[in-house]
This record gives C-alpha cells, structure tokens and sequence, in this order.
C-alpha cells in the first residue's frame, strides 16, 4: 500500500502534509477535517502543525501511519488514535486519507507525557463507547458550525475536555472526578435522546435504562447542571421539530411533524413550540420559508 511521507521539520509539519476541509475553533479545542493534499488544492487550504497539542484522529478513509522515534503506528479506517505531534518525527497516509481531528490544549486535559505516551500506541475502536461520542460531538459541531453560538461552542470544548480525560481515566485506570462523571453522564443522555426521541413513548426511565444507570443517579447528573431530563426530552423533540419543519415542504402537515418529532398530538406539539420560540409552528414555517424565497 503506497503511502505519502511528511517529515516534520524545525517549524514543524509543512502545510503541504494535508488539506483542510473545515476548521472549527472553540476557544481552546479545535476541530478539523483533513484529507491527503490533491493536485490543485487551494495553497491557503494547507495543514498548520497543532504544536504541541494533543490529537484525537478519527480515520474516516484510508490509513495513516505515525512515527515517533523508533515507532511505526498505524490508525485505519473506523479507529480513533491520539498523538501528540510535536512528538512526531514523521507520518505518512494514503492519498485518499481523511479524518476528523481534535486538538486539546495537553494541560487543559490534565495529562502527563507517561499518559500520552501510554495512549499515543493504541488503535482505539471509534464506533463504540466514548470514542463514539467523541467522533459524534466533533462531526455534528463541523456540520452546524455556522448556527453554533459563542455559548455552544463553549459548551461543547468542554464536553470534550471532559470526555477525552474521562476516556483517558478509563483507559489508565485511574479515579474519574464525580463532577466530570456527571459531565459526561449527561452528554451521554443528550446524545441518546437525540436518536430516540422521536418515539413518544421514550421517557425519562427509558434514557436511565438506555445508559445502564439508575433513573435517580441520571437525575442528579442533570439536576447539577440545573437541568432535568424531562426537559431535555422536549428540547430534543422541539430541535428535530424545527429541523423537518426547515427541511420538509410547506405540504407537510404541522401535525405530522409534530409526531415524527416525538410529540402525542398537534395541540401539544403547537403548544411546546409557541412556548419555546415565542411563536407558532404555523408562523415559524412561514417566515422561514419567506426569507428563502
């Protein structure tokens, strides 16, 4: 398998190791999408070296290939790896890698260079359990960059800070802080809400069972946060609500809508939307689809 080699020289990697696709800075998280630099790629478009931040890489296509001292470590495709890259003294990948990547201030996350180096030779499994909800959160923040305000950006570097120490707790055994255990928790519930709660038979039971944890203990993860699961349930149905609305034709039932997003009849769907974005379904369409034309 032919593979491209990217030395790293005293400014680190040249911006020709690989093209940018999209970049998201939230605040000290940033998170990209890369691919194997083409003929023709936009000079601006370039890799810049994250210095000595750490990198979760989420392989999408293709393989890439680390190299720090003496080591060769390879990530393929579905895996999650994370490299400190002043560290590195080469990588090499395919010319049809991709990934998605996260770097995190090293000392914002609160590792050590044992750690880091413990965790820098593992392909970790990206479609399971943290990993998953790591390469979930960094690919929904790039695909709604342009909605995300200062708040939710903010937000969501600091479930990611939480995330990946609580990942690397898990990993090297160590005792994960309550306050980020419960971090984490909720994240955990958001994320399972937004792809079940579609049903309106899901309730509040049904998340705690989902997370393998007792309907108390998810409780006052939420209740630490000022928050309740209740209210994240209608949240979530409220968001897919105005995601059809945006998406569907003006032919689409309200009503209908309103049950593919989770809700038991019309009038409470009319109901929680009005009190939730201080207008109707009915005049929130209308207006949404007013500016489009």
């Amino acid at each position: 398998m032919y593979m491209r080699d990217q030395v790293r020289g005293p400014n680190g990697f040249s911006p020709s190791a690989a093209t940018t696709l999209q970049s998201l800075q939230l605040g000290a998280v940033e998170v990209r999408r890369i691919r194997s630099r083409l003929p023709g790629d936009d000079p601006a478009a370039g890799y810049r070296d994250p210095g000595d931040d750490l990198v979760w890489a989420f392989t999408l296509t293709g393989a890439v290939s680390v190299f720090e001292r003496k080591s060769d470590f390879e990530t393929p495709v579905g895996a999650m790896s994370m490299s400190q890259v002043s560290r590195l003294r080469l990588f090499r990948h395919t010319p049809d890698f991709e990934a998605v990547s996260i770097r995190l201030d090293r000392s914002s996350v609160g590792l050590s260079s044992s750690a880091v180096s413990a965790m820098s030779n593992v392909a970790f499994p990206g479609r399971e359990g943290l990993p998953l909800v790591l390469f979930s959160m960094a690919r929904e923040a790039i695909r709604n960059f342009d909605s995300l305000g200062e708040s939710s950006k903010a937000g969501i570097a600091q479930s990611l800070v939480d995330l990946t120490g609580a990942f690397a707790d898990d990993f090297l055994g160590r005792h994960t802080a309550p306050e980020k255990e419960q971090r984490n928790l909720v994240v955990r519930a958001e994320r399972f809400m937004k792809l079940y709660s579609a049903s309106p038979a899901i309730g509040p039971e049904d998340v705690a069972a989902g997370l393998g944890v007792s309907l108390r203990v998810l409780q006052k993860a939420f209740q630490q946060h000022g928050r309740t699961i209740t209210g994240q349930l209608l949240e979530s149905r409220l968001q897919r609500a105005r995601t059809l609305m945006d998406r569907e034709s003006t032919a689409v039932l309200l009503g209908h809508i309103g049950q593919r997003a989770g809700f038991t009849s019309a009038q409470r769907f009319s109901k929680a939307f009005s009190a939730r974005f201080g207008q109707s379904p009915r005049a929130s369409r209308s207006g949404h689809h007013e500016s489009l034309s």
